[in-house]
């Protein structure tokens, strides 16, 4: 679903915000933990949460490979996919 959100054009949530937790013991629900991570599109200055809840047995892929990935490089030396190059990018 993350890599969904980072490479569909549609999408392009291309920054990741904040990643958090609830600790949902106090609740008595299973499973314990919640992850919420929480992303925006600097293209469409829209922000969506994902929560995941994990069980304690499987172990998760990272977001890192996503989220992390290395912006591909113009012909004008800058990146194109964020705010400040974009915005460079047009005036010249």
């Amino acid at each position: 679903m993350v890599r969904f959100l980072h490479d569909d054009p549609e999408c392009s949530f291309d920054f990741l915000v904040d990643v958090t937790a609830v600790d949902r013991l106090k609740m008595k629900l299973r499973p314990r933990f919640e992850v919420v991570l929480h992303f925006y599109s600097s293209r469409s200055n829209q922000r969506y949460r994902v929560k995941v809840r994990p069980d304690n047995d499987s172990p998760r892929r990272s977001i890192r490979s996503v989220m992390f990935m290395p912006a591909p490089i113009g012909r004008n030396g800058k990146c194109g996919t964020c705010s400040a190059c974009a915005s460079q990018a047009t005036r010249t």
